[in-house]
């Protein structure tokens, strides 16, 4: 305790005592790829890396099973095959044979046509 007239006790001054850097972390402390790579690891949640990202989870909507997508082996074959058919649809619908006039009675047609005034 310090009362009047005594000394005051010595107290040792508080140093921030850091570790030196070696030669290469002072050279890699320029290089601005590297730093950016630091400061994205310090940031909280990147502790650990992310795993394949191109492979989805299988609970994800995008996951589909390495038998279901690798099934049609011929995909182009398939294609084709959907095209044709509907090319022949289209066929069928567009054919002239199946287009059918309306069954107006001849009288009417020639009637029409002689008709004078509006």
């Amino acid at each position: 305790m310090q009362g009047p007239g005594s000394a005051p006790q010595y107290m040792a001054p508080s140093f921030n005592n850091v570790q030196p850097r070696t030669r290469e972390e002072r050279a890699l402390a320029g290089d601005k790829t590297h730093l950016e790579k630091m400061r994205i690891g310090a940031r909280p949640g990147h502790s650990q890396p992310p795993g394949n990202v191109l492979i989805p989870v299988p609970n994800s909507a995008l996951y589909i099973d390495e038998h279901s997508r690798f099934a049609a082996r011929d995909a182009a074959a398939l294609e084709h095959a959907r095209r044709q058919e509907q090319l022949q649809k289209k066929e069928v619908r567009d054919s002239p044979a199946l287009c059918v006039l309306p069954a107006y009675p001849r009288r009417y047609h020639s009637a029409r046509r002689f008709a004078i005034g509006p």
